[in-house]
């Protein structure tokens, strides 16, 4: 079910965590607000995460197995949110691919422009490096 139109995405979110248009957390929000491997399920999506550092720590608590469980449920719980976004918004969805239509000719036509321009700045280039 997509949002209204009328609503913002300033609205939509509260926080820092999305709301649907109910007003209730989406799944994404409580996927993330769980567990794995008995660390916050959002440590997993840090820029830092280090997947071998979170693997050694987790297995002081927990058996590999248990911990691989873990993450197939996570990931499915992960894909499950995937789907979701994409119901609730499928007309949009859609609506970028069909957008996209034409990109490629679009595209075509500015790369020889763009490509004579990078020629000739690397020329630029050569002759004030000789210079």
């Amino acid at each position: 079910m997509a949002a209204p139109a009328h609503a913002s995405e300033d609205s939509a979110r509260t926080n820092g965590v999305a709301k649907d248009e109910h007003g209730g957390s989406d799944q994404l929000a409580v996927a993330l607000s769980g567990f794995v491997g008995g660390f916050p399920a959002s440590e997993l999506v840090k820029d830092e995460f280090d997947a071998q550092d979170f693997v050694a720590r987790a297995r002081r608590s927990a058996p590999l197995e248990d911990l691989v469980q873990e993450l197939q449920n996570h990931l499915l719980n992960l894909r499950a949110c995937l789907v979701d976004a994409i119901n609730q918004d499928y007309t949009t969805f859609v609506g970028m691919a069909s957008n996209l239509r034409g990109l490629d000719k679009a595209l075509g036509r500015v790369h020889a422009p763009v490509e004579t321009l990078r020629v000739e700045v690397s020329e630029l280039r050569e002759v004030t490096a000789d210079a």
